[in-house]
Parts: structure tokens; sequence; C-alpha cells
């Protein structure tokens, strides 16, 4: 039974989306417990629903509802295991399966979160051993469940982002205010999958649809809603958004359809002004935390439509008046006229103030959006260059020791920017042998100076106080960026240094393997050399060398440094390694080309290795060059067991296993590599 189990976690966790895990699950419970009548139940909210079955009456399945702490299952729910030998006379008892005796019913609890309940029925009675194999299983679909429920939750994020993307590219675009407007909400359906949704505008003592998709005959454009009634108009009485996951009950409900399940509305502000609220309903679905979280996102590319649309309105109609009023007055008062253009130019100014405030509130979102420190100083000096319009500039930090400038970014493309810094934590504009005016734009964080922006104008350019202004702005929020990704940067740095010196005292623990990593490294960079591999590959290829082996950490010493030759179970043991030595590097973004070369260099070319079984070309190069590497530096290193093979007899293995264990051109290749570095 133990290693039936052991299989079927296996099975289970290979699958990733939650319908395939669910499937798995129920197909497990038949191969393993040989049972024909299941089912998964899952919480959502305060609800507990039927997520996958088997054998189960189908109107069961898609209109049962539980609540936890109620009948056999919602009991389970609670955390506590409920079997019941005879069913029939059980009040409990939700019929669902003909000819049913018992009821088995485990919470699937993740440490302390019960996330749902695994149920099952049979014709016969479960014996206490049979309950305590089938406990021991929902725990292990609980990591599975929980990992898809994060998985989830990543894609949503994802979807978010895409979504925002999308209705950014599509604002840019013209069109009126409605036709930008209907676009969003199509936009945000797509993703929601929603039936029906509103956009209304806040009127003081009551709310109007200004665009909607999806109502009944009678509620559409100009529709009102007194505010605090529904729950749309509680949304704007509270100012607060409101998730009714289920409103068949709630007596706020205004039935803008006579199916629906689940309502959701958000208000809209501009600068904390009420503008209206977003709102939107399903009859297909009950909408999750999730849904919600993204629904929310959509609100401030209405509420920036909105106010955008309401100050060019304003503006034109003031613009038409003024047209009006010159046309009126020119011949009688020149003067008039100069106070007209006056106008005029204030309104530009006005506009293009508007215009810089919007670039700079992206330049904030851009600079503020990534981690990695090459990205963030080329967005940086983009930005600033889009601002300024300049000709050239460069990013220039201190060192960790404030002892040396540096640049780090740079437009510059026929010389070097000076590094000459100026003491003074202010602003400075000089010119240069070519006759440009250099603006210094100091970058520090509280008092502490970290380097400046270099930035290069034509000289007739002109230098505002307004561009000076928000230039400072500018330099605070990127010397922060900075900050942080430099110390994201020495992070991850220094938990890579970590790793490699567990490494390190991992092989330290057995003298038959001490250096081991760095032989395998040196070995396989002189074959990748041969082959050809890029240097951005063979910086990969180090990294993995060095920490191929990393997951034997997790290998107790017993078997580690076990004398003897090692037993199947030991072998199964070890053989988790790679799986481990992925898992460890996982959090290291700039070793994430690594991970498949540590997860697969135990893969042989027939197919017959571990830990998937791939086959040929399908093993990663790089993974494919460490698997001959290891083993022949395995061959020629001394062991417990035994002693080093020499050099010939060892290189005579690889040549009889190209094409079973090793790639066999990868294998003559590395042949040749051996014996021209010892001269064989």
């Amino acid at each position: 039974m133990y290693e039936a189990l052991l299989s079927a976690q296996k099975a289970i966790n290979s699958k990733t989306s939650l319908s395939e895990i669910l499937e798995q699950i129920l197909n497990s419970i038949y191969e393993v417990f040989g049972l024909q009548q299941c089912a998964v139940l899952l919480l959502e909210g305060s609800k507990l629903r039927i997520a996958a079955a088997r054998g189960y009456s189908s109107d069961v399945v898609s209109t049962w509802e539980g609540t936890p702490g109620k009948g056999i299952t919602g009991t389970a729910a609670l955390g506590q295991a409920v079997y019941v030998a005879d069913i029939q006379n059980d009040p409990r008892y939700v019929r669902g399966v003909p000819g049913a005796v018992s009821e088995l019913a485990v919470p699937i609890q993740f440490a302390d979160e019960v996330l749902g309940v695994l149920d099952a029925e049979s014709p016969r009675t479960f014996s206490d051993e049979e309950r305590q194999w089938f406990a021991l299983f929902a725990g292990q679909i609980a990591i599975a469940l929980r990992n898809a429920f994060l998985l989830e939750k990543e894609r949503n994020k994802a979807r978010q982002l895409k979504a925002l993307a999308a209705i950014n590219a599509r604002i840019n675009k013209t069109g009126t205010q409605e036709q930008i407007l209907e676009t969003i909400l199509e936009t945000a359906a797509d993703i929601l999958h929603y039936d029906r949704s509103a956009i209304l505008l806040y009127k003081y003592t009551y709310l109007e649809m200004l665009v909607c998709r999806g109502y009944k005959e009678g509620i559409g454009k100009g529709f009102r809603i007194p505010i605090g009634e529904g729950i749309t108009g509680e949304a704007a009485l509270r100012r607060e958004g409101i998730l009714v996951q289920d409103v068949r009950n709630d007596k706020r409900y205004i039935h803008a359809s006579d199916t629906s399940l689940s309502e959701m509305a958000v208000p809209l502000f501009y600068k904390d002004e009420l503008l209206g609220v977003l709102d939107a309903d399903s009859s297909s679905r009950f909408f999750s935390d999730d849904d919600y979280f993204i629904f929310t996102a959509f609100t401030e590319q209405i509420a920036s439509v909105l106010s955008m649309h309401e100050l060019i309105n304003e503006i034109e109609q003031k613009n038409a008046a003024l047209k009006r009023q010159i046309d009126d007055i020119y011949r009688i008062n020149k003067e008039l006229t100069k106070t007209t253009e006056a106008l005029e130019q204030a309104n530009s100014e006005l506009k293009k103030r508007i215009e810089e405030l919007t670039t700079l509130y992206e330049v904030g979102k851009t600079i503020t959006s990534s981690l990695n420190l090459e990205d963030t100083l080329n967005a940086i000096l983009q930005m600033t260059g889009h601002i300024l319009n300049v000709s050239s500039g460069a990013t220039i930090l201190l060192n960790d020791d404030a002892s040396e400038m540096k640049v780090q970014a740079s437009y510059t493309q026929d010389r070097e920017p000076g590094l000459h810094l100026a003491t003074e934590n202010t602003v400075s504009v000089s010119s240069n042998e070519n006759a440009e005016k250099i603006i210094d734009i100091p970058l520090q964080i509280g008092e502490r100076l970290i380097g400046k922006f270099r930035l290069a104008q034509r000289s007739d350019s002109t230098f505002t106080e307004t561009e000076r202004t928000m230039l400072v702005t500018l330099a605070s929020q990127a010397a922060i960026a900075i900050e942080n990704a430099r110390l994201y940067e020495n992070t991850q740095k220094a938990y890579f240094e970590t790793i490699k010196s567990l490494a390190q005292a991992l092989e330290a623990r057995d003298a038959y393997t001490r250096g081991h990593s760095e032989r395998v490294t040196e070995y396989s960079l002189l074959l990748a050399q041969k082959v050809g591999v890029s240097r951005k590959y063979m910086d990969i290829l180090q990294y993995a060398g060095l920490l191929h082996d990393i997951g034997k950490i997790g290998v107790a010493d017993a078997i580690l440094l076990k004398p003897d030759k090692l037993s199947d179970d030991d072998l199964v043991l070890i053989r988790d390694h790679t799986q481990l030595g992925d898992a460890i590097l996982s959090p290291l973004r700039f070793l994430h080309d690594a991970q498949d070369i540590v997860r697969y260099h135990h893969e042989r070319w027939d197919g017959t290795g571990y830990p998937e079984g791939l086959t040929g070309k399908k093993i990663p190069l790089l993974a494919r060059i460490i698997a001959i590497a290891d083993s022949y530096d395995a061959m020629t290193s001394d062991r417990p067991y035994r002693k080093a093979m020499p050099i010939e007899a060892a290189l005579e293995e690889i040549r009889a296993g190209a094409g079973t264990q090793f790639d066999p051109e990868l294998a003559n290749l590395f042949i040749e590599v051996i014996k021209e570095k010892f001269a064989v």
C-alpha cells in the first residue's frame, strides 16, 4: 500500500493545473483503494462545493453545496475525519450513490488550513487500516492542491498585468469616452468571465449608468440607482468595494438578472473625489477573492478616463468661449487681444503641466516595477531623456565604500562621461568641450549620496525650473529603486554563496568526494568549449557544475558515506537529490537556467535515467555534458568500496556507454578532450 501511495503521489505531483490534479486524484483513489464512488470537495469562502466526483449522481454534483459543521462532509471540513458504517440510518447522509452502505469523509488539510474534504462511499464497510491509509492519502493531495491554488494566484496576477497592459494600449488610441470605457468593460469581461457589468456616474443623490453590457431589458444607459440602495448604491455610500459571493439570499441585491449568483462593486476615485462605481455580476460562477483583486485593478484606468475626459471637455469649452469673446471684441481693443493670448498661453502651460505630471507618474511606476539593477538604470535613463530630450546621458554610481565612481548605464556613444562628482547634493548645470549643457542631478537616500544622473543638452536648449523640479522628484524615486535593486542583487549573491558553501561543506564530509564539483566543472567547461558553447551558457554551466550535487545535502551521511554497495531503498533516497537541488536553486533568478541542468544531469541517453526518464536530445545539452564529466570523475576517483580507475579504463567505459548512457557525439568529443588534457 505504501508503494502504491508513493506512486499515486508522484502522479498527482506531476500535474500542474487544478483540473488535472483533481482528475488524477480520482484515478489514484480507484487504483490504490479500488473505490469507484469518490469525490473531492473544496471550500469556497463559507461554502463546501463538489469540485470533482466519480460514481455520484449528476444532480448532486451540479447542485449540492455544504456548510462546514453540517452533514457528514461538513463535519469533516472542520478538520476531523468522519466514518459512518451504516449511512442509511444516519440523518446527516445526502443520497448520491445507489447501493452505498458506508461513507468515509477525511479533511484535506495543509498545516492548520482545511482546503476541502476527500469523500468516498462504498457498498461495503471500510477497515481501520483502509481509513488510516485514506487519511494519509488526503494529507498527500493537500500539498498538490495547495500548490495548484498558489499557481492559480500567480496566474491571476499575470492575468491582471496582461489586462492592464491591454487596457493601457487601448486607452492611448483615439476614441470617445464611451468607446474607451466599453473597451475596458469588454477586456475585463474576457478576463474575469462575468455576464453583466456597468460603469455608473456619481450624481450626488443617485448613480446613473454611463455604459453597460449584458443586462435585461429595462436596465441600460441612464438607469438610476439611489445612493445607499442595492449593493452598488451601498458601495458608493460607504466609499469602499463590496464582494458578495452569493447574492441569492442577499436582500440588497437589485435583480438585474433572475439567474445572478455573485456581484462585486468598486468605487471610482480621482484625487479622493468619488466619480462613480464599477459593477459586475455573474450567472455562471461565484466570484472569488482573486477575481475581486483583479477587478479592482480596472478602477484606476476607468477613473483616469473619466477625469481626463472631464478635464479636456472643460478646457475645450473654455477655449470655445474665449474664441467667441475674441471675435466680438477684437476690433474694439487690441489690449484685450494680448490678454486673450496670455490666457491661451496659460492653457497651454496647464496642458503641458498635466503631461509632465502624467509622465512623472509613469516614470515612477516603470522604475519601481523591476528589481533588476540593469533594467532599472536603463528605464531611468530612457524616461529622463524623454523629459528633457537629451542628446546623451549616463547613470554614475558610487561603489559600496564610496571611494570610486563608475558608469553603470549610458546613452553616450562616442565618449566616456566625466566621473567627477560635485560634493554638493544639488542640481548643477555646466558646459563641456563640445559646447553642450551638462546637467548633474544627485541621487541620494536621505542625506547619503549614492551617485548622479549626468545629462547633456544642446547649448541652445532651455532648462526650466519645472524640469528641474521634475528631475529632483524623479531622482528621489530613482535612488530608492536603485537601492532596492542593489539590495536584491546582494541578497541573491549572498544566497548563492551560501548554497555554494553548503555544496563545498557537503563534499568536505567525505574525503573521497572532496573537490568533485570543481573537477566536474573543469571537465564540463573543457567539453563545452570543444562543442562551441557561448560565453553566456559557459557561465551557466560553471554555476551548475559547482552546484550539481547540492541536493545531496538532504541525503543522510549514513547513505552518502556508506562503504558498501547501496541498497534499492538507498538508491530511491539518493536519486531524490536532483529534484531537491532544483528546489534549492529556485529562489535564485540568475540561476534559473542552471536548475534544469541540476535536475536532469542523471538522465540517460536511452531514457533509463532519473528523475523523469528523458531520452536523447530531450535532455538539455548542458545536463548531457555534466552527466559525462560527473561519471568520468566518479570513475577516476577513489571510493570507500573501490580504488580509482586508470584514465584509459575510464575512457573505455565512457566509449562503452555512448548511445546508451551518454550522448554518443559528446562522449567521443569528451574522450578527445581528456586525451589532450592528460596526454593519454
